[in-house]
C-alpha cells in the first residue's frame, strides 16, 4: 500500500514563505488585506457623518423649533 501524505515530493529547505505567512493567524496579517482596510474606511466615515450631525440628530429640511420660556 502506499501512503496517501507521501504523493508529492518534499523539500529539504522547509516550507514555502506563502505557507509560513498562512500559518500565522488572520489577525496579525490582515493589514494586508484590501477587505481590512475597505472596512476600516466605511468604519471612519460612519464616524465622522455621525460626530458632524451632532449624533445624528440634525434631519434634512427640518428647522429647530424655538424653546417657549416655561412661565408663559
Amino acid at each position: 500500500m502506499t501512503d496517501r501524505g507521501s504523493t508529492h515530493p518534499h523539500h529539504e529547505e522547509g516550507p514555502h514563505p506563502s505557507e509560513a505567512q498562512q500559518a500565522r493567524p488572520y489577525w496579525m496579517r490582515a493589514h494586508r488585506d484590501w477587505r481590512f482596510w475597505l472596512a476600516v474606511f466605511f468604519i471612519a466615515a460612519a464616524l465622522f457623518v455621525y460626530i458632524t450631525s451632532v449624533d445624528l440628530s440634525l434631519v434634512p429640511g427640518r428647522h429647530h423649533h424655538e424653546t417657549v420660556p416655561a412661565g408663559q
